[in-house]
């Protein structure tokens, strides 16, 4: 055998034992791919979703600005049975007293901070921070519940309320100091007093709720909700809103009538509650959207298989409603009131 037959030879050996691995590794790839799709997808058929998804025009998926300081007022949420942040502690008697003093004192300094989400909260209940710092300096000794630490704040959490013993007033505060008592940040508030005009009488109080088994207490946030839902209803019966482009685009992919949309919308309870009120980041200071109040909700559609994104906007003096979005959502919704389901 020449040289020239004998490295062919050779050639080809070795490129046949490297195409025989090759295989075998693609293989192994192909293998842990088709494993890893298959336990993320679960019982989920791909091909559903995808025509339930496809109709939805890439300007209605666009995924909803997160600002910054809604995500940390969400973290800092507690409605809801949930697993206990840090550790529960006593206190003295003492201790109590000096918490309270120092709470004053920082309130009458106006050293303190509210939580967006809450002073928004307390901003579209028309509350003002004058009652709320009345409400505050009320506190007694008496009205201690319960502390905690917090890694959060580096220091504790503590729980104030009247459950109406002395009178009709039911009070819940939770607010945080950090361990050299200077910096105080309210975090949760609920004042039974705070009514809103023209509410029916089941909506005007979530007392009930509060004190119900398996809940933590919730700030007035819920009432809120409630009052955004009345509003949003009463304009939907009445006719009087508006809807922009991309939700006519919306309803028209979805396949739904006008009486379809405003079915949906009058289905909205708390339950189906996402973000809000949040005000109109994307206004100018000088502009009239500036003072309007966001919220979002989800309601999900059985047809479909799929929650759909709603977002509307609110005046702050409640006289106008403007639809923002209508879309499938493509991401799963985080229901702030999903232990009311």
């Amino acid at each position: 055998m020449n040289k020239s037959k004998f490295k062919f030879l050779i050639g080809g050996v070795l490129t046949l034992n490297f195409l025989i691995y090759a295989e075998k590794s693609f293989a192994a790839i192909r293998k842990t791919f088709s494993g890893q799709s298959r336990t993320q997808r679960g019982n989920i058929n791909p091909t559903r979703v995808q025509s339930s998804l496809s109709s939805v025009s890439s300007s209605s998926m666009i995924r909803p600005v997160v600002n910054r300081n809604e995500v940390e007022s969400r973290l800092l949420r507690t409605p809801g049975a949930h697993r206990p942040q840090g550790e529960v502690r006593t206190l003295t008697p003492e201790r109590i007293e000096q918490v309270i003093t120092k709470t004053k004192q920082l309130v009458d300094d106006g050293n303190y901070i509210i939580i967006p989400k809450l002073k928004d909260t307390l901003s579209f209940m028309d509350y003002s921070e004058d009652n709320f710092k009345s409400d505050i300096k009320s506190l007694t000794p008496e009205n201690f519940s319960k502390v905690r630490t917090t890694n959060v704040y580096r220091g504790s959490t503590y729980v104030f309320e009247k459950n109406g013993e002395e009178s009709d007033k039911k009070l819940y505060v939770k607010f945080s100091m950090d361990k050299s008592d200077s910096n105080l940040t309210f975090v949760s508030y609920h004042n039974s007093d705070i009514k809103f005009e023209g509410a029916p009488d089941e909506q005007q109080d979530i007392s009930q709720i509060l004190n119900s088994p398996g809940f933590v207490k919730l700030d007035l946030l819920g009432r809120a909700v409630d009052k955004a839902l009345t509003i949003a209803k009463q304009k939907i019966i009445d006719g009087d809103y508006q809807k922009i482009v991309r939700v006519k685009e919306g309803i028209r992919n979805l396949n739904y009538k006008m009486s379809d949309f405003r079915e949906v919308i009058y289905l909205l309870d708390k339950k189906n509650f996402v973000i809000g009120p949040q005000p109109n980041y994307g206004a100018s200071q000088d502009s009239s959207d500036a003072e309007n109040f966001v919220w979002v909700f989800g309601y999900y559609d059985k047809r479909i298989r799929n929650d759909i994104y709603i977002k509307f906007a609110i005046d702050k003096n409640g006289d106008n409603l403007v639809f923002l979005s209508f879309h499938p959502t493509d991401r799963p919704l985080n229901y702030f009131f999903k232990d009311l389901q």
